[in-house]
């Protein structure tokens, strides 16, 4: 393998490790052993590994290496799971929705034709989303999850030197990414910096938007190449 191929096979084992570990992010609460892996050797490695002068990404990276692990982050843990509630959930209205449809329509609302458009996409792909949850289909969970899922199947390819079908997914997550993502997230991510509270998520938010920008120009170069 030269080294050009060395580089490109250690970037897409790269977003098969920030793409699950964002999704993770936004699927549960937060729990300890989360927090452990967010402040760890392998996440933080791999975002230093993307980030560039123009993202944020190496100061999310020394944010989450700053974060409390071991026997004392018991109250660290609670706050942030008050803040994944405020933020996404509710009781009362979620400051900052994280599906994409909310950001489409000045109503706020879900499932609208983008989401149906995001669902037929997954069908196309094979990925199913689980019917019992009774979830939006345009979560950033479930995009992520998405491509996650067609990252790994891009490493596959690469590795096995199909060509025809490395260039294929390829396409389909950069224009995944450009007409259901790029356009949200920005704004997903400002609503998470007016909380009151930025423990943990409003760096997060801010993190996925960012680098779901740095993924998709990483996409289009190796479209490109």
């Amino acid at each position: 393998m030269d080294h050009r191929s060395e580089v490109v096979e250690t970037l897409l084992q790269n977003r098969c490790l920030l793409l699950p570990l964002f999704r993770r992010v936004f699927a549960y609460e937060p729990d300890a052993a989360f927090v452990a892996v967010l402040a760890g050797d392998e996440a933080t490695g791999a975002l230093d590994l993307v980030a560039t002068d123009e993202n944020d990404l190496a100061s999310l990276a020394g944010f989450l290496r700053a974060l409390p692990t071991g026997d004392g982050t018991g109250a660290f843990v609670d706050a942030a799971r008050t803040e994944y509630t405020k933020l996404f959930i509710g009781p009362q209205k979620a400051l900052a929705p994280f599906w994409e449809s909310v950001y489409l329509d000045p109503r706020e609302l879900l499932f609208l034709a983008s989401t149906a458009d995001v669902k037929r996409r997954y069908e196309a792909e094979g990925f199913r989303v689980n019917a019992e949850g009774h979830e939006a289909e345009d979560s950033i969970a479930l995009q992520l999850d998405f491509l996650a899922c067609l990252a790994q199947r891009t490493l596959d390819a690469f590795r096995s030197g199909d060509a025809a079908e490395y260039a294929r997914l390829l396409d389909v997550q950069l224009t995944f990414e450009r007409d259901h993502m790029l356009d949200w997230l920005p704004a997903f991510a400002a609503r998470a910096l007016q909380a009151p509270s930025a423990l943990l998520y409003p760096a997060l938010c801010a993190g996925v938007a960012s680098f779901t920008a740095t993924d998709a120009a990483l996409l289009e170069e190796l479209v490109a190449a």
